[in-house]
């Protein structure tokens, strides 16, 4: 998917959202193995973290030529961090209702 994604919109960064995208994927299959374990709580931090990282990995080769304040990248990866914590958690509730409804 993210190659995929590379090929049709950057050419000049091609692997960095395959790359990206194989770091969060592992990291959240290694976090359902812990969801029992953990509190919901931690485990949406942890998303936001796995999140987070996925921004700043693209960030850091996107943003590596370009003479850019850390501050505005570090807001940048804040926010699409927190924006993709709430479409997970708006497509998790969406999904969770269909189940409930199926019972």
């Amino acid at each position: 998917m993210g190659l995929f994604q590379d090929l049709v919109s950057q050419m000049d960064l091609i692997g960095v959202l395959a790359l990206s995208k194989s770091v969060s994927g592992f990291l959240l299959g290694t976090l359902r193995n812990y969801l029992s374990f953990f509190t919901k709580k931690i485990v949406y931090l942890n998303i936001i973290f796995i999140y987070a990282m996925h921004s700043s990995i693209y960030s850091f080769f996107r943003y590596n030529d370009i003479i850019i304040d850390i501050f505005l990248i570090f807001k940048i990866v804040i926010i699409n961090s927190l924006i993709s914590f709430l479409i997970y958690i708006l497509i998790d509730n969406i999904l969770n209702n269909k189940k409930s409804m199926l019972r």
